[in-house]
């Protein structure tokens, strides 16, 4: 799952203690946000409650920023700020989400980020307790629609947020694995290629994937150099080899380096079943 960014309009001396409850809540990691660290998949990061968060495009990812400038809407943290870096950052690869809240912070930014052609959802009046930022977003045409739809927006969100990243030098192996996916069931997910473990690295900075399925023996960067990698970057997205380097020594050697699991070539449908069950849902 792509890194989530959070501005609620909370008290500075809440914001440490709310990050830390929906970390014990949650299945991703969850933190208060601070100045200079890189936007990780699978973590979600809340504006502390005394600066703006904003998020910035860098070599190496997005990285969060922080500021003390002066209120906007009346508000710092302010939804404005962060919408309208994302927006400036991401564009039409981000999810903007207003959900409910008093006046109107943030819902001009979402009109950009709507504009820019980003999925955007408000939760509904009925659900909400104060429609108050919602209703300002559709009102002012920020939305397709009205979270009313919900098994509709459910479906856009797991098509947009679930990527797969292949990783061989062989494109017919690639072909062949993307195949295998679908015929196991795993058709309704983004696929996504890379030829080598270095295009592998810039390709996971890109897109923020999922899954990492990859080649062991490759050109430029090897499978297992690859996954050093991504541990050294501190990206703790899920990996696995398809290999038919299977000895218990390279089982042993993918685990030390924090692979989650190996599939041997030639492999069938049903391995694919038993094995990725438990990492694409």
């Amino acid at each position: 799952m792509p890194g989530i960014l959070i501005t609620q309009h909370i008290p500075a001396s809440f914001s440490t203690s709310f990050a830390r409850r929906l970390n014990e809540l949650c299945s991703i990691t969850v933190k208060e946000a601070e100045d200079g660290e890189l936007v990780l998949p699978g973590h979600a990061y809340v504006a502390p409650g005394h600066s703006h968060m904003y998020v910035t495009s860098e070599p190496v990812g997005y990285k969060v920023r922080l500021s003390d400038d002066p209120p906007v809407n009346h508000h710092r943290p302010s939804v404005e700020v962060l919408f309208r870096s994302v927006n400036k950052c991401a564009g039409k690869k981000a999810i903007g989400v207003m959900l409910t809240g008093m006046g109107n912070d943030g819902a001009e930014a979402m009109v950009e980020l709507h504009n820019s052609g980003a999925l955007t959802i408000a939760q509904d009046e009925k659900s909400s307790v104060v429609w108050g930022m919602p209703g300002s977003a559709v009102r002012l045409g920020a939305t397709d629609e009205e979270n009313k739809y919900h098994s509709e927006v459910q479906h856009n969100l797991r098509s947009l947020l679930v990527d797969i990243l292949i990783v061989d030098d062989s494109r017919a192996m690639r072909m062949i694995v993307k195949k295998t996916l679908r015929d196991a069931g795993f058709d309704d997910h983004d696929f996504h290629e890379a030829e080598d473990g270095a295009k592998g690295l810039e390709k996971v900075k890109e897109i923020s994937p999922d899954l990492i399925l990859s080649d062991w023996n490759m050109p430029n960067m090897n499978g297992i150099d690859f996954l050093r990698a991504l541990k050294e970057e501190g990206i703790g997205t899920k990996f696995g080899f398809i290999t038919t380097e299977a000895t218990t020594e390279m089982r042993d050697m993918a685990t030390d380096a924090g692979a989650n699991f190996l599939i041997s070539k030639p492999f069938t449908v049903e391995s694919f079943e038993v094995t990725l069950k438990d990492y694409i849902k």
